[in-house]
């Protein structure tokens, strides 16, 4: 296998590999386990290419340039931008020891840029760089370096003319290199304007784009600002107007106002349209334009779509995305034969139909999913081959119409002439109807049904039987009826049995963990510890990057199948076992458990827990302590890891999770164990003051899992009974009786027991009815039934809720996600944040849920008003912070707006642990350097992660396939190890100047330079 073929094959395998109540009767021990795994071991061998000096040298400077003097700093940086500048890039990109893991890239000029010193130099190489144009004037790392000084020292005017210059001369370049020279002018022209340009600029900016795309071979989408917020209404209409007369398509980015006119412009233009706009047909109501596009561009659309013929593929996403658009159309204005032709296009090839999330949203709102429905019965009924069932059952089941959709499949299914693979498919769709309908035994009988026929390597169907094996494995549980679990179990045990298929075999992870998981649930642990085994003693479908990459790269399903072995161990209460799984298997694809702390077996525990429990239980203790630190590190509000820090801590417990809380302001979880800590010590009037500072952050607390929601009131409640405060004990008791009864309810809600799901949320609400996810979960879910009246009911009182139950962020639970999607809900809500913003004194909250409100129903300029009132009244509201960032993708927030709002993200959340926003746009870079410095100084007392538990027989597994490898791979395997550590969150923070290295400006300019960097083909 070439160097190339292998490059390519371990980046593709980059993509796609995931990193992966037992009874201890009747588990196999520990040494017949390893013998079965065990594999043997050789030395390593060790080298270095020629470019890997470089970067031991920017490595280096990167440690020591703060304590340099300026000159002395801006010498040795710019030495090391001349030697970059100087590399073969065909050499460079063809050498793995090459990689910069810093930067993710082939080693060249964004290196060096990712080892800037500190702002204070930046004068210094400004003027060196000025100089060094003034000697080379067509150098272009020369002029490259000096509007890159220019844009660190924010000097726009300057960097104005520095762009001026690169666009001359890639107007004189050759004809070879003028368009893809001038494709990065426009690029950096975007990028330049949009941050330091005025509004005004900003438009011309838009403007010169389209001129240079027009005049390109290749069709790339201009992006279009949001012309109607920087310009207003009547500059917008004229440069669209003259966008519209040239050979471009149009992307509107940002601002629904000026994607409102980009589309009423459109239509009005469209006899002298240069190029059809399908891009602005992102949304329902677009009928109009979509048909005066077809008529103008694509005249013979209808006769090419027929209902029954395979439409061709279709590799324009716009187009697709247009037409899927035009057809929800068609089907709300009940043209059904159109919209028959208009689903075979949208479907494509595949004949699937996928509408999309934000589509269906809409549809909700607007009361239109009933007219989707009756059109998609209709078709159904006279052609079932068409891919649209998925979308059709779930409008059956929004609707309370399960048991119509039962009827419609039976009578399907009595044709003769139906194909068998359509028949199978329509056997499984019943049996979800049934379920939704409560109908069980009907139900269990399709399960049954579909798994008579035994499984078959060659069943196309296998996966989904499987599923549905595992399935009515789940319902035997559930329903107390063990011979429905034995059935399913054992078409699964035969399933997972059957040889994998060369590079393609069926099963999943998931489907793995689904079956450990039943299995365990269940107490058969040693069936599937039996399994487990078996899945890692298969024999591999073949490993595309190569065998020699095993050691590095275990597939997921084997990964899965191992942490279940430590897991079941575990759950044993057998630790020594799992100290030995982690000493003396090697295929853990890790050298220390850090790298693999937080990957989890079937049931949901981390190994890094695991290790853990098996560190303290051997004695030691440092360990332990190291173990689980790290993990809280990684799992911040994993709260079986917190219970055993307390073990581990002691008497210091309280202190310890002081120093945790301090580092995310946002983690209630370390306040909420403090209590319990101060509880034990009868501590009690501080324990209650803690435990009331956490329900304070997220008195919500829905992004844990069963069991743990809650536990803060659960917390609360003992503290009180200890205070001897029983009567308001009794209502925290109740609270959390409710949130346990409809985590219950969730999971019959995800087997698709819906009518008994819904009782479950009823009872929740009988034990406590001011839980505000319980209100909101049950009034989604009438909706969804089309019981409206009740669904206004609970909406009301959820949002009445709302208030007291979001802090400064908050977190939706199973089922709570489209609190604000119902029309009808909208009005409730409005009610009742107005109200609430009429009473006094304002709280944060009253205009953060009205902006939130506002913001779902696209009043962008109103939500964005409410979003700054709300930090205005509370500067640390994070969510408000959050909300107000991203409303710069639907309106036009004036960019060091922007910039205050990023900032304030990142100095409140700055890894993004409840949040996620970009640094890489904001204007001011030595404002952004000074952040970063700012917060890495902070958070000093961040623990610093190296070795927690060496995997000795896994590490030697991997020196034995880098001693077998030759030298210039295993650079490349350094950059996939290190890449997987950052994935997998156990990297250490990148540094402030490596962060500048990913800005856009600076990338813009690199582009303008020709650096190619790769960063896109690994990543």
């Amino acid at each position: 296998m070439s160097f190339r073929t292998r490059f390519f094959a371990l980046a593709a395998l980059i993509c796609v590999l995931g990193l992966g109540l037992a009874m201890a009767a009747d588990l196999l021990p520990v040494d017949s386990v390893l013998t079965r795994i065990r594999k043997g071991v050789t030395p390593v061998q060790t080298g270095e290419s020629e470019p890997a000096k470089l970067l031991r040298d920017i490595s280096e400077f990167r440690n020591r340039s703060a304590s340099l003097a300026a000159d002395r700093a801006a010498a040795e940086w710019l030495a090391l931008w001349d030697r970059a500048s100087a590399l073969d890039p065909s050499r460079v990109t063809s050498d793995p020891t090459a990689l910069d893991t810093e930067t993710r890239a082939p080693i060249g000029l964004r290196s060096v840029i990712a080892a800037l010193p500190q702002p204070s130099v930046w004068p210094v190489l400004r003027q060196r760089a000025v100089a060094r144009v003034k000697q080379k004037p067509d150098d272009l790392p020369s002029r490259g370096l000096q509007f890159i000084a220019e844009i660190l020292t924010g000097d726009k005017t300057a960097g104005f003319q520095s762009l001026a210059e690169f666009e001359r001369a890639a107007k004189s370049a050759s004809p070879d290199e003028r368009e893809l020279k001038q494709f990065a002018v426009n690029r950096a022209r975007a990028i330049v304007y949009k941050l330091y340009g005025s509004r005004e600029q900003i438009a011309e900016s838009f403007a010169a784009g389209v001129d240079a795309q027009a005049r390109q071979r290749y069709s790339i989408p201009v992006e279009v600002p949001d012309l109607v917020g920087l310009a207003g209404p009547t500059k917008a209409e004229a440069l669209l107007r003259e966008a519209f007369r040239k050979p471009v398509s149009l992307h509107v980015a940002e601002g629904e106002a000026t994607r409102a006119l980009a589309r009423k412009l459109a239509l009005s233009e469209i006899a002298t349209l240069r190029k059809a706009q399908w891009g602005l047909i992102d949304s329902v109501g677009n009928a109009s334009l979509y048909e005066a596009l077809q008529k103008r561009f694509d005249p013979g659309a209808d006769a090419k779509s027929v209902v029954g013929e395979e439409a061709g593929p279709d590799t324009d996403y716009t187009r697709r995305q247009a037409d899927t658009y035009y057809f929800l159309d068609l089907v709300i204005a009940g043209r059904h034969e159109d919209a028959e032709r208009a689903m075979v296009r949208a479907a494509g090839g595949s004949g699937g139909l996928n509408v999309p999330r934000e589509a269906m949203a809409a549809l909700v709102r607007g009361g239109k999913n009933e007219a989707v429905y009756a059109f998609l019965a209709k078709l159904l009924e006279r052609r079932p081959q068409l891919q649209a069932w998925g979308a059709y059952l779930e409008q059956a089941g929004y609707l309370g119409r399960s048991e119509e959709a039962i009827v419609l499949i039976d009578t399907i299914l009595k044709r003769r002439d139906l194909a068998p693979y359509l028949r199978a498919e329509l056997r499984a769709k019943r049996v979800d109807a049934l379920l939704g309908a409560d109908k069980v035994d009907a139900a269990v009988a399709g399960l049954r049904e579909l798994l008579s026929a035994p499984p078959a390597r060659d069943d196309d169907k296998l996966a989904q039987r499987t599923a549905a094996a595992i399935r009515l494995a789940a319902l035997g549980r559930i329903l107390k009826k063990p011979e429905l679990s034995e059935t399913g179990f054992v078409f699964a045990r035969k399933a997972l049995a059957l040889p994998a298929r060369s590079n393609d075999r069926w099963t999943t992870p998931d489907v793995l963990r689904d079956m450990l998981a039943e299995l365990r649930r269940q107490g058969r642990a040693d069936e599937a510890q039996s399994i487990a085994l078996a899945e890692i003693e298969r024999e591999s479908g073949g490993n595309p990057a190569g065998a020699e990459f095993t050691a590095f790269m275990v597939e997921p399903a084997k990964r899965a199948a191992l942490m279940e072995l430590a897991g079941i161990y575990d759950s044993a209460g057998r630790t020594s076992d799992v100290l030995r799984l982690l000493d003396e298997v090697g295929a853990w694809g890790a050298r220390d458990l850090l790298a693999i702390i937080a990957e989890k077996d079937s049931l949901g525990t981390p190994l890094g827990l695991m290790a853990a429990r098996a560190l303290k239980a051997s004695g030691n203790t440092p360990a332990a302590k190291a173990s689980v630190r790290a993990l809280l590190d990684r799992l911040p509000g994993y709260d079986p890891a917190y219970r055993l820090f307390l073990e581990l801590h002691a008497g210091e417990a309280a202190a310890e999770l002081d120093r945790l809380y301090a580092l995310d302001q946002f983690e209630e979880r370390p306040l909420i164990w403090k209590a319990i800590a101060l509880r034990a010590a009868g501590q009690y009037a501080e324990a209650e003051s803690t435990v009331r500072r956490a329900i304070a952050i997220d008195p919500s607390d829905g992004e844990e899992g069963q069991n743990d929601r809650m536990r803060a009131y659960a917390v609360l409640a003992d503290i009180l009974e200890a205070k001897g405060d029983a009567k308001s004990a009794k209502v925290y008791r109740g609270a959390v009786a409710a949130i346990r009864l409809s985590e219950q309810a969730d999971e019959l809600h995800k087997l698709g027991l819906y009518q008994r799901a819904f009782a479950g949320y009823r009872a929740a609400l009988e034990e406590f009815s001011d839980a505000y996810c319980i209100q909101s979960r049950l009034a989604v879910q009438l909706g969804r039934l089309g019981l409206r009246d009740e669904a206004l009911k609970h909406y009301r009182r959820a949002y009445e809720l709302m208030p007291e139950s979001f802090g400064r962020v908050e977190s939706h639970c199973f089922g709570c996600e489209s609190v604000f999607a119902d029309s009808n809900a909208q009005v409730v809500a409005e009610r009742v944040f107005t109200d609430l913003m009429k009473r006094g004194p304002v709280r944060p909250q009253a205009p953060y849920l009205l902006g939130y409100l506002r913001k779902e129903q696209g009043r962008y300029g109103e939500a964005l008003r409410l979003f700054r009132q709300a930090v205005a009244l509370d500067a640390e509201y994070l969510n408000a912070w959050k909300h107000l960032h991203e409303l710069g993708e639907k309106t036009y927030i004036e960019p060091s707006e922007r910039d205050v709002a990023r900032l304030k993200l990142f100095d409140l959340d700055p890894r993004q642990r409840h949040v996620r926003y970009d640094l890489n746009e904001v204007v001011d870079l030595a404002v952004l350097w000074r952040a970063l410095n700012r917060s890495a100084t902070d958070h000093e007392l961040d623990p610093k992660f190296g070795q927690i538990y060496p995997l000795k027989a896994s590490a030697r597994e991997q020196d034995q396939a880098l001693a077998k490898l030759p030298q210039e791979m295993r650079g490349q395997l350094q950059l996939y190890v290190d890449m997987q550590d950052e994935i997998s969150g156990s990297a250490r923070n990148r540094g402030t100047a490596s962060t500048l290295a990913r800005h856009a400006l600076i990338g813009a300019v690199l582009g303008l330079m020709g650096e190619r960097s790769g960063r896109d083909m690994i990543e």
